[in-house]
């Protein structure tokens, strides 16, 4: 069988759009897996039955689900039986993953990086510099993520029941210290940014005492997004007191 691969990556990107409070993402994730479904099983009882398998309860980190779906391609053609225990098995573990890695740490250092881009941008005196540091924040976002869903379909295609072997050896959990880290780092840089276009002895005090307070809940344990909750809410209870 012909897998048509390019049509169920597409349709993965629609994985929430019938999200459902009973069984979640189900209904997106036989959208997705339709393509394959008409080319494995004729119709008929068996063709039913195959849709039908898929309504049960899913759901998973949406940007992690083409790992789901390559596997559940493979074994549709190959053994039926065990893409609903895979499914099960698998939505849990990678929605843990996918959450810490792109909601906790990829998201975060991408807005920081926004910042970063607008201070540059600023200190260039580059025109539309708003527009143009949001433009490549979104592509700094985007164009990893696209590169990585389309390989990890490939791959769980080729991998099959083995995914969960080479989903170890790839160490998420490393990666997400890792993003992290960055993070940290580029929260450094927008402090410099701000000392370097506002180098007025109370603006120089105030960015200062912002990057200790950064610092301060990053060194508590704190994450990346929760630092910068906290940093806005600093911030607006500081404008409320005219400090800003």
């Amino acid at each position: 069988m012909k897998t048509p691969r390019l049509q169920i990556f597409l349709r993965s990107f629609f994985i929430q759009a019938l999200w459902n409070f009973e069984r979640l993402q189900n209904l997106g994730f036989l959208f997705a897996m339709e393509p394959a479904l008409k080319a494995c099983h004729p119709e008929g009882e068996k063709g039913c039955k195959a849709y039908q398998g898929h309504l049960e309860y899913f759901n998973t980190q949406p940007y992690m689900v083409n790992w789901i779906l390559g596997v559940a391609v493979a074994m549709e053609e190959e053994n039926p039986q065990k893409v609903s225990s895979l499914k099960h098995s698998l939505g849990a573990s990678l929605a843990a993953l996918g959450d810490a890695f792109f909601w906790g740490s990829w998201r975060p250092l991408c807005a920081l990086c926004i910042m970063v881009f607008w201070g540059v941008l600023g200190l260039l005196q580059t025109p539309q510099a708003l527009w143009l540091g949001l433009f490549l924040g979104l592509v700094l976002y985007n164009a990893p993520l696209l590169l990585m869903r389309w390989q990890a379909f490939e791959r769980a295609l080729q991998w099959k029941e083995g995914l969960v072997l080479e989903l170890k050896r790839q160490q998420w959990p490393r990666r997400t210290r890792w993003v992290r880290n960055l993070g940290f780092l580029v929260g450094i840089c927008v402090c410099g940014l701000a000392l370097a276009q506002h180098p007025e002895p109370f603006t120089v005090f105030r960015n200062l005492f912002a990057l200790a307070c950064f610092l301060a809940f990053k060194q508590a344990g704190f994450s990346t997004k929760t630092v910068l909750g906290y940093t806005v809410l600093l911030a607006i209870f500081l404008g409320s007191l005219g400090w800003v």
